[in-house]
């Protein structure tokens, strides 16, 4: 049984342990075909390379090693994914100010978001620094960020917050003997179309989408589940059909010095 799986059982029931169980082999199964599948695309890469150097510019066979090569950058870039999913990633931690990470968001955001959706920001006047990367912490929001957008189609509000974790938090945890001495709260929020309770149970699975063929990986949840998950840290999402969806992620304070005035 995984570490902390025992408490989870206690606190969310013989679903929640499920949950658990799943995600873990699933991050397990991952890891292994990913690895795998790594070998296989960095032969691909090498010889298409290869095939590419030894060829004429003006060779009626090189558009077709070229589409070769772009569809196994493609390729590398969904097994970079999963390894973010399946190892998650840490990186190099350090004190991140979270007023500059929301910031930041909400300035990329509005490359992709459509008009009609109206972005707020809060972060709590005098909050310590997250522990964290913050290029992969960055990573893991933005696709939270952007997967709020989509579920606001016929445009919204989607709301960027960081306080302090209430007291308590930390038992809901999965992993006890890795918990810091205090968390962090940030909160993503929309409201969109919702959830099923079906589609949340299936939320963080690589390559599960609602998205029509085509549109999309299934990878962007996978990915922040993973990279938080390896900052200590854990999400929790809530929402219901038609009453837009929240998803709240935990991450470990530092020690330094607090934050500034708070920024709307």
């Amino acid at each position: 049984m995984l570490p902390g799986a025992e408490e989870k059982l206690m606190e969310n029931g013989t679903g929640g342990l499920c949950r658990t169980r799943k995600m873990e082999a699933l991050a397990r199964m991952t890891a292994s075909l990913s690895h795998d599948l790594n070998n296989i695309l960095g032969a691909i890469e090498g010889y298409a390379t290869l095939l590419l150097n030894a060829m004429p510019k003006d060779d009626p066979s090189r558009p077709d090693i070229e589409e070769i090569h772009k569809a196994e950058r493609r390729a590398a870039d969904i097994i970079r994914k999963l390894m973010l999913f399946s190892r998650g990633g840490a990186g190099r931690r350090t004190e991140v100010d979270m007023r500059d990470i929301l910031a930041g968001l909400a300035k990329k955001a509005r490359a992709f978001l459509a008009p009609d959706i109206a972005v707020e920001i809060s972060c709590q006047e005098g909050l310590a620094p997250a522990q964290a990367d913050p290029a992969l912490l960055e990573q893991a929001l933005l696709n939270l960020v952007m997967n709020a957008g989509e579920a606001m189609p016929a445009g919204g509000l989607l709301r960027m917050s960081a306080a302090d974790a209430p007291d308590g938090a930390g038992a809901s945890c999965p992993r006890p003997a890795e918990r810091p001495s205090g968390f962090l709260r940030v909160s993503i929020s929309d409201n969109g179309c919702g959830m099923t309770p079906e589609i949340m149970d299936r939320l963080f699975e690589p390559f599960f989408t609602t998205k029509p063929k085509g549109k999309g990986t299934g990878m962007g949840l996978s990915v922040a589940y993973g990279i938080v998950n390896r900052h200590n840290g854990w999400t929790e999402v809530s929402s219901e059909p038609g009453k837009g969806s929240v998803f709240t992620v935990y991450l470990p304070k530092s020690a330094g010095v607090a934050s500034g005035p708070d920024r709307k």
